[in-house]
């Protein structure tokens, strides 16, 4: 079986390209035909990987906005495109004769930073257990989050991904 991730696109506008609706298309004849494809983002989206994981899950790490395509504009807002990761379940790309339930559940986490980017923010979470771990998942902090926050001083520059329950969010230090 063979997989690809890649932007389905749509029509540009004068403020926005036609970068967006970032699918995962599937292929049982090595590529010859794509018999299934499956929205994961439907906003802007961009460059994309993906790799299995070692628990059988499928990491796609993606450049991601939060408009109908990435801005066109030189002058852009801060935030304006990010780097995002959707985990799918073990066992989803065996979609046609899986029994189970492999819905793409809403497993995000909404984060932000303070100014010095030295604590990270949780909101509607006041304490919970926590893990954030290098794209090569390499545990780099396991703790609790104390009164929404969460102190990453002591992590290099980088990509990584922090976990809390089910819910998994990547994020640049």
């Amino acid at each position: 079986m063979l997989l690809y991730s890649g932007i389905e696109g749509s029509t540009a506008t004068t403020l926005y390209d036609d970068r967006c609706r970032l699918k995962l298309f599937k292929s049982r004849d090595s590529g010859t035909s794509w018999q299934q494809n499956y929205l994961l983002y439907e906003k802007a989206a961009g460059y994309s990987c993906l790799t299995r994981l070692k628990t059988g899950e499928i990491a796609i790490l993606f450049e991601a906005g939060d408009e109908s395509g990435f801005i066109k504009s030189s002058v852009r807002n801060a935030g304006w495109m990010r780097l995002d990761i959707i985990i799918l379940p073990a066992g989803f790309i065996d979609l046609e004769t899986s029994t189970k339930d492999n819905t793409i559940a809403n497993n995000k986490l909404n984060i932000s930073f303070t100014a010095d980017r030295n604590r990270i923010l949780i909101n509607d979470v006041e304490s919970s257990a926590v893990n954030i771990f290098s794209m090569t998942g390499i545990t780099q902090k396991s703790g609790q989050i104390t009164n929404g926050s969460i102190d990453i001083s002591h992590l290099n520059r980088g990509v990584y991904i922090l976990c809390m329950g089910n819910k998994k969010q990547s994020f640049i230090k």
